[in-house]
């Protein structure tokens, strides 16, 4: 009965959106987590992993998912840096950078230039 209430997850959902700081740790995770994680890629669901920590970038968060043998992307997660960096795109006027190395790391690859009077404007 339990393996057909986990297909049904799948099955019913197009995708999942997976909280990094409360719901999922990639440093403490439960065999049953890593196996969900693991069925929902060989059944091709998206997985988007969220947090509001913008201390660690995309990439960083992601190699942490290697101690556990789950493939997760950078593009798969979204930090609070990666939505500041996409209404940045959006066209919002120059603004300022104030935050952890990877904060600012994260919202220069959004396109924006550093400014020549400022190293932490955008």
């Amino acid at each position: 009965m339990v393996g057909l209430r986990r297909m049904a997850i799948l099955d019913h959902y197009a995708g999942f959106v997976v909280d990094l700081d409360g719901a999922f740790d990639a440093g403490d995770v439960s065999r049953e987590a890593t196996a969900f994680l693991r069925r929902a890629g060989k059944a091709h669901k998206p997985v988007v992993f969220v947090t509001d920590d913008a201390s660690r970038t995309p990439d960083q968060l992601a190699d942490r998912f290697a101690g556990i043998r789950v493939v997760v992307k950078p593009g798969q997660i979204v930090t609070s840096a990666t939505s500041a960096a996409l209404l940045l795109e959006l066209g919002h006027p120059p603004t300022m950078a104030i935050g952890t190395p990877a904060f600012v790391q994260t919202l220069t690859g959004c396109g924006r230039r550093w400014s020549p009077r400022d190293p932490t404007a955008l």
